[in-house]
């Protein structure tokens, strides 16, 4: 939700009077409730930019804008549209090379689509300990569940929360295991003074319609790998192999008919309306978190005075 927690009245001195002890309700109409938590947000930028890509000749080139801005965003070379997170999820797993029998450490408290592309590789998912503060996976119980089969870690920086990516990162390192990080709950957030999502080999973030900037659906991959680039867009976009870089991936497009690759893969192409919207989005998602923020703070103060504490 992105409302001003003012909006709810959590003044100090009403800690006495909850509604639930037959103080006076906050919001009393269903209305008024719809108001005040409506997520997500569209305005007269979203409906302009809708219009215009429905209007346009080249309706794919704004696929392309978001993409060089979300990339500027994090300050990485790539940025790979998806048509979902779930996407987003199966090309970094490719990208960094899972195979049949390889194992992937992930978090046991994620959402399960975060593990199907594992699966979908033929892969094994390994489900590691979180932090119960946080959410976060655990690094302690990391080192416990690497073995000569790991592939990848992936760190689900859960609710906003970041997961502790300095003693990640050193684990993987001293391993030489690849560290892909789901962000779908945590746009915009960063890790002493880096953005997530750009810590790790790869980052994946979803737009899908409750997530913290939306394109309704979507999703984006980000990294400054260029061979986890190339081969990303070999598993889900056929379309970008000709302008390839590397020739090992490029020849995959050797065809005498434009529209008949010679490699088999799938079609991962956000919508162009999705990116459109994104792309307002984006704009936005600095200012909106500061109000996230600002509204974490102020009821995480109000809470506290009747003995409740957040893990984070």
């Amino acid at each position: 939700m992105l409302i001003y927690a003012s909006r709810l009245r959590l003044a100090y001195d009403m800690v006495e009077n909850l509604a639930l002890l037959g103080g006076t309700r906050a919001l009393n109409r269903i209305e008024e409730l719809d108001s005040a938590s409506r997520w997500p947000i569209f305005g007269d930028e979203e409906k302009k930019a809708v219009c215009e890509v429905l209007d346009s000749r080249d309706p794919y080139s704004y696929i392309g804008r978001f993409e060089d801005e979300f990339a500027s965003y994090h300050n990485v070379k790539f940025a790979l549209a998806h048509n979902n997170g779930t996407s987003a999820l199966h090309s970094a797993y490719f990208a960094v090379g899972v195979e049949p029998g390889d194992e992937v450490i992930t978090p046991a408290y994620t959402w399960h689509l975060q593990v199907a592309p594992i699966l979908a590789l033929h892969a094994i998912p390994v489900f590691c300990d979180i932090d119960p503060r946080t959410g976060c996976i655990d690094p302690r119980d990391i080192e416990h569940k690497i073995s000569h089969r790991t592939k990848a870690i992936v760190v689900v920086h859960l609710y906003g929360a970041v997961a502790p990516m300095d003693e990640i990162i050193s684990i993987a390192k001293d391993h030489d295991i690849a560290v892909i990080e789901d962000c779908s709950h945590a746009h915009g957030a960063k890790y002493k003074g880096r953005k997530v999502g750009t810590i790790g080999d790869i980052g994946c973030f979803s737009l899908q319609a409750n997530k913290l900037m939306t394109g309704i659906e979507g999703g984006v991959m980000i990294t400054n790998n260029e061979e986890y680039y190339e081969r990303a867009c070999i598993l889900g976009h056929y379309e970008r192999i000709p302008r390839l870089r590397m020739e090992k991936y490029r020849r995959y497009y050797q065809t005498d008919r434009d529209m008949a690759p010679s490699c088999f893969g799938f079609k991962y192409r956000i919508h162009p309306l999705a990116a459109a919207i994104a792309s307002i989005q984006l704009k936005h998602l600095d200012e909106w978190n500061s109000i996230r923020r600002s509204n974490m703070t102020y009821i995480t103060k109000a809470l506290s005075i009747i003995g409740e504490e957040l893990g984070y």
